[in-house]
């Protein structure tokens, strides 16, 4: 659906044909805003970026790589055209005390935070390159012929959102607490979940099948 199709639905569901509740500043805001929630609940948008491994680097800041991204979720080596494994900090203490200085061919990618990763053991030399899988906010639409980066299945729950908040706009708590918690449960049912978290455990698996660290070969 269109921007302009999202606020005719908005408006009509809580009866303000003449958007005097919600005005068309208000309802973009809104579907917008809504975008906003299903993509960081849901996981409903992806972004797919490529960044150079730095000769002595552990940690990269997603902000110096793009300003929409939420979190990694898949990180390849595309020299050897492999899926990193993810690995969380405990196993990296619990399999080498010294982790922290290691350094050779990269094994696999840690989360330390949602816009900063890690990559185990820290490169030797630089010029390799990593391709990033992550989740990401969508972009704000443009003008009313605009459409949304959500799946069509996903995307009535926008114009429950926008309802939700003419609702309260109109001093009907009962009704829009009703709404909201409708939108909850669509965005737990959304077409579009990608079922990623920030835990090493249910990041996905690696090439070679094997959840966490593989054998290190590395040198520190």
């Amino acid at each position: 659906m269109t921007r302009r199709e999202l606020a005719a639905r908005i408006s009509a569901g809580i009866n303000d044909p003449e958007q005097v509740f919600m005005t068309p500043g208000d309802l973009a805001l809104s579907i917008d805003e809504a975008a906003e929630c299903l993509a960081e609940e849901m996981g409903a948008v992806h972004r797919t970026v490529f960044v150079e491994q730095r000769p002595g680097t552990t940690y990269y800041h997603l902000h110096g790589i793009g300003q929409d991204l939420i979190a990694p979720f898949r990180v390849w080596d595309q020299a050897r055209d492999w899926r990193l494994p993810a690995a969380s900090l405990t196993e990296l203490d619990e399999r080498m005390r010294n982790w922290p200085t290691a350094s050779g061919e990269p094994l696999c990618w840690f989360p330390v935070s949602w816009d900063i990763f890690g990559i185990w053991p820290r490169a030797t030399q630089g010029g390799g390159v990593l391709r990033l899988d992550c989740l990401a906010w969508p972009r704000a639409l443009m003008d009313d012929d605009d459409e949304p980066e959500l799946l069509a299945g996903d995307q009535d729950a926008l114009v429950v959102y926008g309802a939700y908040e003419g609702l309260v706009k109109r001093m009907d708590p009962d009704k829009a607490l009703a709404v909201y918690a409708e939108f909850i449960g669509r965005q737990k049912e959304g077409q579009g979940k990608a079922g990623a978290r920030m835990s090493a455990t249910s990041f996905q698996r690696g090439q070679a099948g094997e959840y966490g660290i593989p054998n290190p070969g590395i040198r520190g």
